[in-house]
């Protein structure tokens, strides 16, 4: 089954967690380089919706998010 078209492509790092607060584990992907963006497709238990861009300028250049509230994969 296909979760996403296209989502941390490349050197983008991929994470989950519970990121809008509903219990369900959402996918986060972290592109790093210049821009840091932070992108998550969030869950209702079901299917992932779309990716929304939810931060700028977070772990940029070659930096590796570690927040407890997610699990690298």
């Amino acid at each position: 089954m296909k979760w996403q078209e296209y989502f941390a492509a490349g050197g983008e790092i991929p994470g989950t967690g519970d990121f809008d607060g509903d219990g369900k584990t959402d996918v986060a992907t972290f592109t790093r380089g210049p821009d840091g963006d932070v992108y998550v497709a969030p869950s209702d238990g079901t299917k992932f919706g779309p990716g929304v861009k939810w931060h700028d300028y977070f772990c940029l250049g070659n930096e590796v998010p570690a927040p407890r509230a997610i699990t690298v994969l």
